[in-house]
């Protein structure tokens, strides 16, 4: 989508951030479009940039 890094790149991230606005704002459209059956907060803790 592109959307992800788009916003990453106009608000920046902090070193502290565990997940960054890119990815939050991400889950919520496919949350809202109704491609993810599963809840944002699942979405985000099974997030592969999340791993490490």
């Amino acid at each position: 989508m592109g959307i992800e890094e788009e916003i990453n790149t106009i608000i920046g991230r902090s070193s502290r951030e565990k997940v960054s606005a890119g990815v939050i704002v991400k889950a919520m459209l496919l949350n809202g479009l109704g491609f993810v059956s599963a809840p944002i907060h699942e979405y985000i803790s099974t997030s592969p940039q999340l791993r490490s």
